[in-house]
């Protein structure tokens, strides 16, 4: 019941009573995967970045081929800022679940903080192909821009603002 009491809270936004509601689920089934992976999630929007770490390592120690705490996991350390850690779990999360293409903007996001900018290239190439992400384009701009690629730069920035119309009103700005 508390589980699923913590997800409805987490609906509703109430962030700190899904923590509480995940927390009372966890003592009464200390293996209950789920419910790491939410509390972990609800951690990281309320800025406590350790503690999401805590609860995903937590979650990969009961299920080793979930991909979805690995995930989670990167997303904390990027946060942190911490984008070697970030990486190494991206790649962790794709190697359990390789058709997740998502993953790969978080990791390109992470290899482009590291200025590795040819293998971010490479992983939002495959994030546009598979998805045609806006972001990817605006995310791939950036890298070519960081290069020194200004015209391949504005064309993504360009096909950005073309798939998503809320974003034309920025075109003055391409």
């Amino acid at each position: 019941p508390y589980y699923c009491r913590g997800i409805l809270y987490d609906v509703l936004g109430n962030r700190e009573q899904a923590i509480v509601d995940y927390t009372a689920s966890l003592q009464l089934d200390p293996s209950y995967v789920e419910a790491y992976v939410n509390r972990g999630k609800e951690y990281l929007v309320t800025g406590h970045f350790d503690k999401r770490i805590a609860d995903c390592n937590q979650a990969i120690a009961l299920r080793p081929n979930f991909s979805y705490p690995y995930w989670n996991r990167g997303r904390a350390y990027a946060q942190k800022g911490d984008y070697s850690q970030a990486l190494a779990s991206f790649v962790q999360a794709i190697a359990s679940q390789p058709q997740d293409v998502y993953i790969y903007l978080d990791k390109a996001d992470a290899h482009a903080a590291l200025q590795l900018h040819q293998q971010a290239l490479k992983d939002y190439d495959y994030v546009i192909q598979e998805t045609n992400e806006p972001m990817a384009y605006y995310k791939r701009g950036r890298v070519y821009r960081a290069i020194g690629k200004k015209v391949q730069a504005r064309k993504d920035y360009e096909q950005e603002i073309a798939l998503d119309p809320e974003l034309k009103q920025f075109e003055k700005y391409v």
